[in-house]
């Protein structure tokens, strides 16, 4: 089908013609000025590029109530399904530093290849397959142990200036 277009669109005499008019503007315009659109005998759309952008924003506008009233509440259900799986995990998943099950208070430490943190995922409703496999690359640890965890690797301390406190070892 796209061969026989081809054909009809290389046989066509207006495909040397340098203007086209334009019927929502009732222009003449440049044919650069039409997006190509093969079904056409001449291969050109009949409304220019500035004209269809708008009328399809207006279309969409239009038909916005029609295709659209169940978009909002998919990704409020797809939303919640995440939270659930994510609370689910969480509460299979104690801290491995203390034990500490208190899914308030729980966090994933990143032990490699981090592409992004797994709330800001969870926010940006990235499909639950993908969570899972930046879950993979973590250990879920309380708030606590994460803090004392990257205050190691950082090398960083809290004290007076000239103390420099060991910090105590995980359990």
């Amino acid at each position: 089908m796209a061969r026989l277009l081809l054909l009809r669109l290389l046989n066509c005499e207006n495909l040397n013609v340098d203007k086209k008019h334009c019927y929502a503007c009732n222009e003449n315009k440049s044919v650069d000025d039409f997006a190509v659109n093969l079904s056409r005998a001449d291969g050109r759309n009949s409304m220019c590029k500035a004209c269809k952008k708008t009328y399809n924003a207006a279309y969409y506008q239009s038909t916005k109530p029609v295709h659209n009233p169940g978009r909002a509440t998919r990704n409020r259900q797809e939303s919640q399904r995440v939270r659930r799986l994510l609370t689910a995990y969480l509460q299979e998943h104690p801290c491995v530093d203390c034990g500490e099950s208190d899914i308030v208070v729980l966090q994933f430490d990143h032990l490699g290849d981090k592409e992004a943190n797994v709330s800001q995922m969870v926010k940006s409703r990235y499909s639950w397959a993908r969570i899972l496999r930046e879950i993979k690359k973590c250990e879920v640890v309380c708030a606590n142990d994460h803090a004392r965890r990257t205050a190691r690797a950082f090398g960083w301390f809290k004290s007076l200036p000239g103390e420099r406190p060991e910090l105590p070892d995980a359990a």
